[in-house]
């Protein structure tokens, strides 16, 4: 799913998707670069969100999903940190 789609954004795309199909698991892209829009998806807990990640990379990392695992791209793993590091009170 990408978190930028004409008619329906990702966020309530998967919305209405795993409302039919709670098992579903949902790999999340995204070509967006602030931390805002990247964190949006960790409300609806997803297995793995990319930013520009190489397509082998991703072919892999689905594998890994559908095994249980989970992805983050270093871009997105590093805004994540960085989220975190700057909430501390």
């Amino acid at each position: 799913m990408d978190l930028s789609m004409p008619f329906l954004n990702g966020i309530d795309g998967v919305e209405k998707t795993k409302a039919n199909f709670p098992e579903i698991k949902v790999i999340m892209q995204t070509v967006f670069r602030d931390e805002e829009m990247i964190l949006l998806p960790f409300r609806q807990e997803h297995k793995a969100i990319f930013s520009r990640t190489p397509v082998l990379k991703i072919l892999q990392t689905i594998d890994d999903v559908i095994k249980g695992g989970a992805y983050l791209s270093q871009y997105v793993a590093l805004r994540v940190m960085h989220y975190f590091d700057h909430s501390k009170p």
